[in-house]
């Protein structure tokens, strides 16, 4: 899967994407790009704790939810971030492929 941020073609998208993750078996990438789109314009503590659900939901997530999440984290309080926190000190950080 690629990204790009440029909004270009998509032959431009493949040909230069500014990022690219595999789609992996048993990794719900297709969730996970419909979790980040749709919960993007929450505050930070609502992105958190719908990223938290996500990741508790036993299925596998890869590098996009990973980053996403990294970046809830850099860019919340504690307090925002706290049910996010708790999920990856836990059993929710088993849910990320290699690449996550």
């Amino acid at each position: 899967m690629f990204f790009s941020e440029r909004g270009e073609d998509l032959q431009s998208i493949i040909a230069v994407p500014s990022g690219a993750d595999p789609l992996d078996e048993g990794v719900d990438t297709i969730g996970d790009i419909e979790c980040v789109l749709k919960d993007a314009g929450l505050p930070i503590a609502q992105q958190a704790s719908a990223a938290a659900l996500r990741f508790s939901d036993h299925a596998g997530h890869g590098g996009l939810l990973g980053g996403y999440a990294a970046a809830l984290l850099a860019a919340g309080s504690e307090v925002d971030t706290a049910p996010l926190r708790s999920v990856l000190d836990g059993d929710g950080a088993l849910a990320l492929s290699n690449v996550g």
